[in-house]
């Protein structure tokens, strides 16, 4: 949502048309097409070197509109690195502080709609599960030296939440995909209904209830010693179905941290090996569809945006030791992607649109009057 003054970026439209034009308004010129400040190829404007805050937005020849972003130009040397689009509920999402010469920036502060939440020397705000409450103004501030003689800001920007309600929904806790042999769990149903079951199916005992696996109390089915892998939903007395959660169990000693959910396009994920004995793990190597994709120390895979080629089966290998006297390999799980849905009906979009041109120039007007 931020750049620097001078920064390069490109604006690319998808959907169901081939002309495409990249709109932008901005607070005293208006609205603007791509030719009059980038180059428009295909469907894509490029911008080479850009200068002015303002909204951009993609418009097709047949009436359709994109989603709009409100992109903020920096002519300091701190920008907040944001979400683009609204983050889902469940899902995680990082901000970061970023100087404009990409040295370290020292004793990073975060704030929220003006208060402020935390303090990382990494530099970032990483939120696991996003909710609805974490919507709102973000902005970071930084030291450019270790002594803080001097103190960096960054404008701010809005991170926007958007409810995730299907039908039914089950919840896995802890939300993993993988589970040690003798641990505890939990499976929780979501949706509208008083009354929720929750089933598996094994590949030799077939369906059963959480009665005979675990205790139901509520819409909460808990394990307390889970040792066969399997394929766990909800149903409901009104006859509604969740999505389902294929979990593994490891006899082993290592397991594969995955997303129980599918990850939307354009979100982050994280893969982690994990040890039973939780001591760390060497030269973990982890594989995508059995061929090796990534070494890390830190034993995590991070994928900062998620497309559909990410999709398939992932398994990590580490080492007990710094020699690496023992091998061990997690089973796979399966990582699926799902497409981000983009709403397409114009009267819906344009509504979108103005709102955040009456925000925008909200923030950028200071009590002045903005037409359209």
């Amino acid at each position: 949502m931020q750049f620097f003054s001078k920064d390069s970026l490109s604006l690319s439209c998808e959907g169901n048309s081939t002309e495409w034009r990249v709109r932008r308004f901005i607070k005293y010129d208006h609205l603007a097409y791509c030719s009059s400040w980038g180059t428009m190829t295909g469907s894509t404007c490029s911008i080479n070197s850009n200068g002015i805050s303002g909204v951009y937005w993609c418009e097709s020849e047949t009436g359709q509109f994109s989603n709009a972003a409100n992109i903020t130009v920096q002519s300091g040397d701190v920008i907040l690195v944001s979400s683009v689009h609204p983050v889902t509920e469940g899902h995680s999402v990082t901000l970061s502080c970023r100087l404009r010469t990409e040295k370290v920036l020292y004793s990073v502060d975060f704030y929220k709609n003006g208060k402020l939440i935390s303090n990382d020397a990494s530099g970032e705000l990483f939120i696991s599960e996003v909710t609805k409450s974490d919507e709102g103004f973000y902005k970071c501030e930084g030291r450019d030296s270790s002594q803080g003689f001097r103190s960096l800001k960054s404008p701010k920007s809005w991170l926007s939440v958007k409810y995730f309600h299907p039908a039914a929904s089950l919840t896995v806790s802890p939300p993993r995909m993988q589970f040690f042999s003798k641990e505890s769990l939990s499976l929780s149903c979501e949706g509208n209904s008083p009354e929720w079951r929750v089933r598996r199916f094994i590949k030799y005992v077939h369906l059963a209830y959480c009665s005979s696996l675990g205790t139901m109390t509520g819409s909460t089915c808990s394990i307390n010693s889970i040792g066969i892998s399997g394929v766990y939903w909800c149903e409901s007395e009104t006859g509604q179905f969740s999505n389902a959660a294929n979990i593994t169990v490891q006899s082993g000693d290592v397991i594969l941290v995955s997303s129980v959910h599918p990850v939307t396009e354009g979100h982050s994920v994280t893969l982690s090996c994990r040890l039973r004995t939780e001591k760390v793990l060497y030269k973990v190597d982890f594989y995508k569809n059995d061929k090796l994709i990534s070494n890390d120390a830190s034993g995590e895979l991070f994928i900062s945006e998620v497309t559909k080629s990410d999709e398939g089966f992932y398994k990590c290998e580490g080492r007990d030791s710094p020699q690496g006297f023992r091998s061990l390999t997690s089973p796979e799980s399966w990582l699926s992607v799902k497409c981000e849905y983009k709403i397409k009906n114009a009267v819906i979009i344009s509504l979108i649109i103005l709102l955040l041109l009456v925000l925008y120039c909200y923030r950028k007007s200071k009590g002045e009057i903005c037409s359209f």
